[in-house]
């Protein structure tokens, strides 16, 4: 009896593109959770939200690539994946906490301190958001 071969999936390795890309995909999504939400205090809080990260999200990019350099921000032919807005904020969130962890993946705490003050606004706005949305 043979041993299968098995292919461990490793984690994958983050660039600052894989990062500003998914700040990207967040602003949109709220966009579009603030659109199709038919409730309007989360039509509310989602406008809240999308309208405070814009200017949070501006000034870390604009940081990372002062730091960085334009060319750390390469994304050839990306793309940016949306779903329909089901009423569950909180995946909403996780997708805020999923930006997060790859920000912690891309950028040292000790290299990258200011970085990680103004990623700690995004985190602030997100906890506002959950606790706004669950006030209903």
């Amino acid at each position: 009896m043979e041993i299968e071969n098995f292919e461990v999936e490793q984690a994958p390795e983050y660039t600052p593109t894989h990062f500003i890309l998914s700040l990207l995909q967040v602003r949109d999504q709220a966009h579009i959770n603030h659109w199709q939400t038919r409730m309007e205090a989360e039509h509310v809080q989602f406008g809240m939200f999308y309208e405070s990260f814009l200017p949070l999200v501006d000034a870390l990019v604009e940081s990372i690539l002062g730091k960085y350099g334009v060319e750390c921000f390469q994304f050839g032919e990306a793309q940016i994946g949306l779903t329909d807005y089901n009423g569950n904020h909180m995946e909403f969130c996780e997708m805020v906490d999923e930006c997060c962890g790859i920000f912690c993946q891309v950028f040292d705490r000790d290299e990258d301190s200011e970085l990680y003050n103004e990623m700690d606004n995004i985190k602030m706005l997100r906890n506002k958001l959950t606790y706004l949305l669950n006030q209903r």
